[in-house]
């Protein structure tokens, strides 16, 4: 999967092994890396999505259309589809198997918003 960032800091920390330990921390930057890794590798989104231990889900009310993966609780890297017009399936529902360009949104604890 192709994978951009919302900006040139985001995609400098995620890319980066000693940022990421630097900034989230030892354990929470190894699992970062490793979702970044299983993006990478997937060839498209329901590929990802059926890692059960991603907890791949979409998100909801203010942040629908983005969808988000646990990065050590209580936090979870966010990120939405890029640079592809979605298509749906027959129950209306986002195909995932269409998708294989996203955009990483942040890292964030979103559980008090």
């Amino acid at each position: 999967m192709d994978i951009y960032y919302r900006g040139k800091a985001l995609g400098r920390v995620l890319n980066s092994k000693e940022r990421l330990i630097r900034k989230y921390g030892s354990e929470r930057g190894q699992m970062i890396m490793r979702r970044m890794f299983q993006l990478l590798d997937a060839d498209n989104l329901a590929d990802f999505s059926r890692l059960p231990q991603t907890r791949f889900h979409p998100l909801r009310e203010n942040r629908k259309g983005q969808y988000a993966v646990n990065v050590g609780y209580p936090f979870r890297l966010v990120f939405e589809p890029a640079g592809e017009r979605l298509e749906l399936t027959a129950d209306g529902s986002v195909d995932l198997s269409k998708i294989t360009v996203i955009r990483i949104i942040e890292v964030v604890d979103y559980h008090g918003e």
